[in-house]
């Protein structure tokens, strides 16, 4: 399936203005507006460093690292908030907190750390990955990767962070 450009539908909103009077399809703004809110994360928001990754937890290859790409948020907590900002409406911010469970897994050759939001109106689990590498989770790769991130979650616990011109307070869980 091909992607229509741009040009093509500003060029078709013309013609039906022009033909009908009115378009029926969406203003460039309305457009821009709503994938704005509907793809939140942005390139920007990741950055991609290459770190010598042992890639095997077991076997003989354990020892053996590789310059691996690792992508990772340049700044967790701005990260969540805005996530959490973009859910707003799927998320029950009744009890005045948002709670932020973290979780990793190593598996099939890759590593994935994200979040979720535990105050889901519909209870789904809907993850947010914030670091992703190839290779395996041990101690070595942890402590090179993950804890780079050890004192943004820590420091998390308890700030503010204002959603939908709430106040509300970062509750941690891993």
């Amino acid at each position: 399936h091909q992607r229509v450009p741009e040009l093509a539908f500003r060029q078709l909103r013309t013609v039906f203005k022009k033909v009908l009077g009115y378009s029926p399809i969406a203003s460039q703004d309305k457009v821009k507006k709503h994938r704005e809110k509907i793809m939140i994360v942005k390139k920007e928001d990741w950055k991609v460093e290459v770190k010598t990754i042992f890639r095997n937890k077991q076997g003989q290859e354990k020892e053996i690292s590789k310059e691996t790409p690792v992508a990772s948020v340049k700044d967790l907590p701005n990260y969540i908030e805005k996530l959490a900002i973009g859910e707003s409406d799927e998320l029950d911010f009744s009890m005045g907190y948002l709670p932020v469970c973290f979780d990793a897994d190593a598996g099939g050759g890759r590593f994935v750390a994200s979040f979720t939001f535990l105050n889901s109106l519909d209870t789904k689990v809907k993850l947010h990955s914030f670091l992703l590498f190839e290779g395996s989770d041990n101690r070595k790769n942890m402590e090179m990767t993950l804890g780079e991130f050890t004192s943004e979650i820590e420091n998390l616990q308890g700030k503010v962070r204002k959603i939908d011109d709430m106040d509300l307070k970062i509750e941690i869980f891993a």
